[in-house]
This record gives C-alpha cells, structure tokens and sequence, in this order.
C-alpha cells in the first residue's frame, strides 16, 4: 500500500508516519506534504496513491481546497487536533478522521477500516459541500472575563491578542486593557474566525487588525509588531511563515 501525508508541523509528521511504520513495516510512504503548493506540485508529477492521511489546516491553506480543485478520488484519513466544526462536517459527510495526538490503535482501526470498506466501495467526498459547511460556521463573538470580583462580556471586536504566559491566558483589548480568562489558548482558537485571528505560536494568537509590522527574521522566520506592544518578541515559524502572510494579505 502506497501512503502520502500532509502535515505541515515536523513533529506531527514524525509521528504519524512513524505510527504507519508500526503498524505495517511494508507500507510505502510516498511524500510528506507541507502545503496546498506542493501538493498541487507533486500530483501533477506523481501517480495516485493508495491513501491519504492529511492535516485540515497547511501551512498555506485547507487541505480541502486542493482536494476540490484536483477532484482526488483517493480515499483521506483527516487529522485534526480540535476544530469541533471540521469533525461535525466529517461526521455528517462519514468521512473517517483521527484525533491528534494521534493514538496507535485508532490509526490501526482507520487503515483496518480503509482495507475492509475503502478500496473497493470508496465513494468520491464532496469537498464543496464540506468546505460549504465549515465557512457557514458561528465564530465566538463574545468572552467573559475575570474582572475585579465578578465576569464582564467583552466583544471580539474589541481584542487585539490573546497570550498564555505561565499556564495563565490573558486577553488583550486594543485600548491595551488586559484581562484574565479562564480558558486555555487551544480552546480558545477553536472558536475564533481564523480569517480575523491567526495562531502565531504556542504563546499568542493575534487579531489581523493589531498587526503594525513584519520583520524578517532568521531562518526564514518573521517577527511581528503589534499594538498594543508586548514585552516578548512574537516569532513566527518558518513553516507557519507563509500562511501568516497570505492570512494578513487576505
């Protein structure tokens, strides 16, 4: 069996193939895939594989996106760490997904799944309609946080950034009033319109609007100046370099 993997964070990548590697030493892994470029790049230039296993969210794009474009009729294992609105789509459309961090026995029972039901019976997925569903989603448009003695509402309009320091996750309005809530910052990014909010690392998570300046940086990453300012120096990732930009240009 011929296997690619699109997965733009290494560690990630590791691990799964890693995981496939375990659970049959003869399955052939063709490429691991960053972006939603390469892909294109290296379909146009390779036969078809067996299975797909791939992240949802690129370094450049949704994995959708090329999928639809391609109209790929391989059958694809989605992973995905949270976004509750992707797994109602998988679940609506019965397409098989796997959880990060990814288990052993449940990437076993999707290739078990796959090899019983998907070579023969797969039935092409609609990614229109699936991409359809997660844009019509209802982003968070309020938080509650702590404030004196008691909770006040704050409109996501009015953040600049959350940031997480010390297990501890702050929420920062653009008149550079910061707040504390308590919820962690996955959790939090889950809800956020991610064409408003981008996750520019493990610490902060960035409204387009607070956004002054992008610095090169070494390594082919980025440094960010935002408004209100922070004390840390905001790092963007090489791998996540691309996606920032194409995301503030959008």
């Amino acid at each position: 069996m011929k296997v690619l993997v699109f997965e733009d964070e290494a560690p990630a990548a590791r691990k799964i193939t890693k995981l496939i590697k375990d659970y049959d030493p003869s399955i052939e892994i063709l490429a691991v895939i960053e972006s939603v470029a390469d892909g294109r790049e290296w379909f146009a230039n390779n036969s078809l594989p067996d299975l797909i296993f791939s992240d949802i969210q690129l370094s450049d794009s949704l994995s959708f996106e090329l999928y639809k474009e391609l109209q790929i009729k391989v059958p694809v294992i989605f992973t995905t760490a949270y976004n509750e609105y992707a797994i109602e789509a998988f679940n609506h459309f019965s397409i098989d997904y796997l959880l990060k961090p990814i288990k052993f026995e449940d990437l076993a029972k999707s290739i078990a799944k796959y090899k019983e039901f998907g070579v023969k019976n797969h039935i092409p997925t609609d990614f229109e309609a699936i991409l359809a569903q997660i844009n019509g989603q209802n982003y968070r448009t309020r938080f509650l946080v702590s404030y004196r003695d008691g909770l006040i509402p704050i409109e996501a309009s009015e953040i600049a950034y959350f940031h997480s320091e010390d297990s501890v996750t702050f929420l920062v309005k653009k008149d550079k009033k910061s707040y504390i809530i308590n919820e962690p910052l996955d959790a939090i990014e889950k809800q956020l319109n991610p064409k408003v909010f981008f996750r520019a690392n493990r610490k902060f998570i960035l409204s387009a609007e607070s956004v002054l300046k992008v610095e090169p940086y070494f390594n082919q990453k980025l440094i960010v100046k935002i408004d209100p300012a922070t004390e840390q120096e905001i790092i963007i990732s090489k791998i996540k370099a691309t996606a920032f930009k194409n995301w503030l240009n959008s």
